[in-house]
């Protein structure tokens, strides 16, 4: 049984079917450039036009669907497309005073190979 408190945490925060804040951002970015530079027909014309892209982009994908392909997208490319952190730290020069030391966790019987028998 789901209490009733909790009932609007799983409720999509959308003004306009846009998810707020972050597409509703884009789409008043797009108003406030066009206000501030073209007559306001245009203006006017691109903001729209800016709406139905983002709506139809955002058609059938899940919420904060753009969001997170954004910063997918600028994950990929401050890290050369790598991901994970052991092959981030691959790129990288070894200390040389001392091994490097995994945190996975090894089959049972065996040891790591920086700490040998005992």
């Amino acid at each position: 049984m789901r209490a009733t408190v909790y009932r609007s945490i799983d409720t999509a925060n959308t003004f306009l079917g846009l998810a707020f804040p972050s597409e509703v951002l884009v789409v008043l970015a797009v108003f406030w450039a066009t206000a501030v530079t073209l007559p306001p027909g245009t203006g006017l014309l691109i903001t729209i036009a800016s709406y139905v892209v983002l709506r139809v982009l955002t058609m059938g994908r899940p919420p904060l669907h753009l969001q997170h392909l954004a910063l997918f997208h600028a994950r990929r490319a401050l890290n050369a497309g790598r991901f994970s952190p052991a092959a981030r730290a691959a790129s990288h020069k070894c200390f040389p005073f001392a091994l490097r030391r995994f945190r996975d966790v090894a089959a049972r019987g065996v040891l790591p190979p920086f700490l040998g028998p005992l």
